[in-house]
């Protein structure tokens, strides 16, 4: 299951919101999610985790949501 979501989210904001693109990243042992927010819209991607090299689903990840300035990133491979 791959899915992709853009949603505008400026309208939740009672102020104008400018800045560069932020992802955030969790990679579970099912799914990886990288949601993006720019410019006060939100891009949603939740594609399958690759166990033996989780950062080829992170990529993937990016590539559907965009490039980032800044990343945040979690992970529950090492508790599961």
């Amino acid at each position: 299951m791959v899915s992709s979501v853009k949603v505008d989210i400026k309208s939740f904001y009672p102020m104008k919101i400018y800045y560069r693109m932020i992802i955030s990243v969790d990679v579970g042992g099912t799914f990886t999610d990288v949601v993006g927010v720019e410019s006060g819209k939100l891009i949603v991607y939740k594609g399958p985790t690759t166990p033996r090299a989780p950062e080829i689903g992170v990529m993937e990840g990016v590539k559907k949501v965009g490039v980032p300035q800044t990343v945040v990133h979690a992970t529950t491979i090492a508790t599961n």
